[in-house]
């Protein structure tokens, strides 16, 4: 079956209108189910020109909304049917939306080519190797050209190595290959973007040797950003840390049990190093998401930290497992895609050296916190449902005139602490009257 992914943003006025069209005109039916969508908040910004008519701001001035980016699957045959039913309830007179096409007939042949595989090798160690065969095939043949996919080793400038790698993805225009070979490939860890250990059939045990691969590329050293770095986009955002995923063909236990023995895994290795997510083909993933400490609902894929000096977030990091079913390939490669999108761009060349220097349900597994170590532990009990309090909050009130400028509170996050404001006066100048010059990072609370 053909299908593609629509993407509409919707100011979150109009969010459950639009999702009901969507559905009642055939989008969003996977199995069983129909009107499935995905929903996640984020900022639109515009400027109305001479001529238009907008449904919110005034002709001439840069608009702000907060608007749903809302998605839902639906068949090929069904998608102007599915647009047409956006634009009669929509309430902007230009519509902001993006089709995608869904790849789950490259997943059906992917199990196809494993099945063969399977069927035809008497000898284990063979099927393992046609397995990871396969997805460098399918890898190669719809990555971006700037990268590509092979099996091989890692090592940094300090010597250090990984072991042995079932799919390397690199950034094959600017990666100088240290060792050709099909199967011994070495790379630099600056070029490395994302480790995918493959399994034919996964267990607690080969989940745990694919956690032990993973974490040797991950710890491996990177160099810092610098000017040698090329701008990868129009973002300020650059991403140097190595994806690593585990790719199954098949599990012969459930999702959440997986879930279960990642969690256990996860407290042998710093958060640095953990597996980013677990993919079994037509089953679905496991993964992590971050939810607001003030708000219900969890947003989007974690991809991790952008280097080791990050800003410790407040906010939650969900581990979560989907059932996605056929969709499941296709939210791997999707997820795979944006990581890619923001990775470094950097010759693989110590230049020092020179010079002698889905749409479903999902069930939380368990939470984390970063502490002032940058590392994922458990929240802790005051975090947790049914435990959450409101921080004990304090009025502020100008020096000279008395008036009101609004109220700050604090509340225990891990080793550190987390503060709030709400009130009158930007809430940066506020903060860096307690943090100074110190790395922050600032999350918009219920009512901004």
């Amino acid at each position: 079956m053909n299908q593609v992914k629509i993407v509409v943003f919707v100011p979150k006025t109009h969010t459950d209108i639009v999702r009901l069209a969507m559905g009642d005109a055939g989008a969003g039916k996977i199995g069983n189910y129909s009107h499935c969508s995905y929903s996640v908040d984020g900022v639109g910004r515009y400027k109305p020109l001479e001529g238009a008519h907008p449904a919110i701001g005034r002709v001439g001035k840069f608009e702000e909304v907060i608007e749903e980016r809302v998605e839902c699957v639906c068949d090929k045959n069904k998608a102007k049917e599915v647009i047409s039913a956006i634009r009669r309830v929509h309430p902007y007179e230009e519509v902001a939306f993006d089709i995608y096409p869904l790849i789950i007939s490259a997943g059906k042949q992917l199990r196809t080519d494993f099945e063969v595989a399977k069927n035809t090798s008497t000898h284990s160690g063979t099927q393992g190797q046609e397995a990871e065969d396969i997805l460098i095939n399918f890898l190669n043949s719809r990555l971006p050209k700037r990268f590509s996919s092979s099996s091989g080793f890692v090592v940094d400038f300090e010597g250090s190595n990984s072991k042995q790698c079932d799919v390397l993805v690199y950034d094959a225009l600017n990666s100088p290959i240290y060792k050709p070979s099909k199967k011994g490939m070495i790379i630099l860890s600056d070029n490395a973007a994302g480790i995918i250990e493959v399994k034919s059939n996964l267990t607690k045990k080969e989940l745990e040797k694919a956690a032990e691969n993973i974490a040797s590329v991950k710890r491996l050293k990177k160099s810092p950003i610098t000017d040698m770095d090329e701008p990868v986009t129009l973002s300020s955002f650059v991403n140097t840390k190595t994806y690593g995923v585990v790719f199954a063909y098949e599990s012969s236990t459930s999702l959440e049990t997986l879930a279960d023995n990642l969690k256990e895994i996860n407290n042998k290795y710093p958060s640095r190093e953990w597996i980013d997510m677990i993919v079994v083909l037509d089953k679905g993933i496991i993964g992590y998401v971050v939810q607001n400490p003030f708000e219900p609902d969890k947003q989007g894929w974690f991809g991790g930290i952008s280097d080791d000096e990050f800003p410790v977030p407040p906010f939650y990091v969900h581990l979560i497992k989907s059932d996605l079913g056929e969709l499941t390939l296709n939210k791997f490669f999707v997820s795979l895609l944006a990581h890619l999108t923001f990775y470094r761009k950097r010759v693989g060349f110590n230049f020092d050296s020179l010079v002698g220097s889905k749409n479903l349900q999902v069930l939380t597994i368990n939470a984390y916190q970063y502490n002032l170590d940058r590392n994922l532990v458990d929240v802790t009990d005051d975090h947790k449902k049914g435990n959450f309090s409101v921080p004990l909050r304090y009025n502020l009130f100008g020096e000279k005139d008395k008036n009101y400028l609004g109220q700050i509170g604090m509340k225990p996050w891990q080793d550190g602490k987390m503060l709030t404001y709400s009130g009158f006066i930007p809430p940066e100048v506020v903060f860096s009257v307690f943090i100074g010059d110190k790395k922050a990072v600032y999350v918009r609370g219920m009512n901004n």
